[in-house]
């Protein structure tokens, strides 16, 4: 039986929506067999706070990932950002 729904504490929900975006604005190099971050910290950060929830609390820089544009989130060879 897993969790039920809706008991992930804010700052597990905050990771999970900054995870989302990452891999909602990549790109997917099928040649390379890559995925390629097109977004930054700057950007996750001003959709992380057009949420409601995140603006009552606030949102620490430590709950945010440094990715940059151009870094490879994953590739074949097992070197990418979210792999390592």
């Amino acid at each position: 039986m897993g969790q039920p729904r809706g008991k992930r504490s804010l700052n597990g929900r905050i990771k999970q929506k900054a995870r989302e975006y990452i891999w909602k604005y990549s790109f997917n190099d099928v040649k390379k067999c890559e995925t390629v971050c097109l977004t930054n910290r700057e950007e996750i950060m001003d959709f992380l706070l057009e949420d409601a929830e995140v603006q009552n609390v606030g949102i620490q820089l430590s709950q945010v990932p440094d990715v940059r544009r151009g870094l490879v989130l994953t590739d074949s060879r097992g070197e990418g950002w979210y792999q390592t």
